[in-house]
């Protein structure tokens, strides 16, 4: 089904079909929700209309048609979910596709008491990178064996103003990571931090991805943690979060792939470098391990080789 302006009849009930909704009652130029209800549909637009929002699409929360909508259609998707959805498989890749931020409504906690609650949610979600901390790029840092001295080194010269966001995807294990966490700490300006549910990615900061769990980059930036798939070779896996920075940012994602053994990387320095974003590697004489660099410059002609220095 095209997502046109055509003007369709708000439905009475949640149905299976996504359906578009025409409200001449909205005001000009609000903020506009698609919403994924179950059985609370009839409320839930009544308080988004309340404050003005926009229901510009309503649908089921399963319909796989909801990848689609982009910034013409909505500006945030508000999802009533039981407690088993968030582990279901097509919630976990709407949330790893989406194109717009995601507000969750249990379907068994009571609405929101003051309709401002929720539009507050939804206008900090809808607006995350406006003002002068708007994030303009995000770097994936890949790394493995002799990465810990290789990324102290690069993080020593780096400005807390640049206006780009670092993860650190390093192959270490799960009980070294808040040590490792701690030192890069000391060693740079950037806000150094561990991973967390919800997280918003910010300028000058270098996001440290955890070792057991799945690092999901949502719309605008938005952190999520999930399983790994059991047959992931590698964790944090460093072809996972340059795939999706590939697949998100396109010319405004980076990756600078460091010491270590293996290829993890090379997979999704290919799909970053065909999407125009850059790809940097570590000198493979400076490396402690230099398998995973020469790797990744052997299939894909890197636009810097450097020293971390």
């Amino acid at each position: 089904m095209p997502w046109s302006a055509d003007r369709f009849t708000p439905p009475s009930r949640c149905a299976g079909q996504l359906q578009l909704v025409d409200d001449p009652t909205m005001p000009q130029r609000p903020l506009r929700v698609a919403l994924a209800c179950l059985a609370r549909c009839r409320e839930l637009k009544r308080l988004l209309t309340s404050t003005g929002i926009a229901v510009s699409a309503q649908t089921r929360p399963d319909d796989p048609r909801l990848i689609q909508l982009d910034t013409d259609q909505a500006d945030v998707i508000l999802m009533e979910v039981e407690q088993d959805d968030v582990d279901a498989p097509w919630f976990e890749n709407l949330e790893a596709h989406a194109r717009l931020p995601i507000l969750l409504q249990d379907s068994t906690a009571p609405l929101p008491n003051s309709p401002k609650i929720l539009y507050r949610k939804i206008a900090a979600l809808a607006r995350p990178g406006e003002g002068p901390q708007k994030l303009q790029r995000l770097w994936i840092l890949g790394a493995s064996t002799g990465g810990p001295q290789a990324i102290k080194a690069f993080l020593r010269h780096l400005s807390p103003d640049l206006p780009a966001a670092f993860i650190l995807a390093q192959h270490i294990g799960a009980g070294f990571l808040e040590p490792l966490r701690k030192q890069l700490a000391r060693s740079t300006a950037l806000r150094v931090v561990t991973a967390k549910e919800g997280h918003v990615l910010k300028p000058g900061e270098l996001i440290v991805a955890p070792v057991e769990k799945r690092l999901i980059i949502g719309p605008g930036g938005r952190l999520h943690l999930h399983p790994y798939p059991p047959d992931t070779p590698y964790k944090p896996s460093i072809d996972d979060l340059i795939l999706q920075v590939a697949e998100r940012y396109g010319p405004r994602g980076g990756a600078i792939i460091f010491s270590g053994m293996g290829e993890d990387g090379v997979r999704g320095c290919l799909a970053l470098a065909a999407r125009g974003g850059r790809v940097w590697i570590q000198t493979p004489e400076s490396c402690l391990a230099d398998a995973l660099p020469r790797a990744v410059g052997k299939r894909v002609p890197p636009e810097v080789t450097g020293t971390p220095e």
